[in-house]
């Protein structure tokens, strides 16, 4: 199951950005990840605010885009559900082997991450 709407990467430098908290507050999709040091946020790009230039989100915001422009996806692997449930989790093992290996022969640029 893939989210519709493109991904903003943000890293983030001081606190969760008001358009990280507008997701979570909607429902949208919205991750964060603190690791030591640093943290970064995946958004729908569309929260974004409309800023003048990347210096103009850091000052306002406290957050980066990581690859200006560039569009993430999002895919949760589970097992199919019935009625409205969506997708169950977890998925059976292995399933997220194929779809890497599937991606792995067509020509795009994807990356994995957990």
């Amino acid at each position: 199951e893939a989210l519709a709407e493109s991904l903003a990467l943000l890293r983030l430098t001081r606190g969760v950005p008001e358009c990280v908290r507008n997701a979570a507050r909607s429902g949208q999709f919205c991750t964060v990840v603190q690791e030591p040091g640093a943290a970064t946020a995946w958004v729908p790009g569309q929260l974004l605010p409309r800023v003048h230039d990347r210096a103009e989100l850091a000052e306002a915001e406290g957050a980066e885009e990581v690859e200006p422009g560039r569009g993430w996806c999002a895919v949760r692997i589970g097992r199919p559900g019935s009625g409205r449930g969506g997708l169950k989790v977890p998925a059976a093992p292995g399933t997220a082997g194929m779809l890497c290996a599937l991606l792995a022969e067509v020509p795009v640029e994807a990356r994995l991450l957990a």
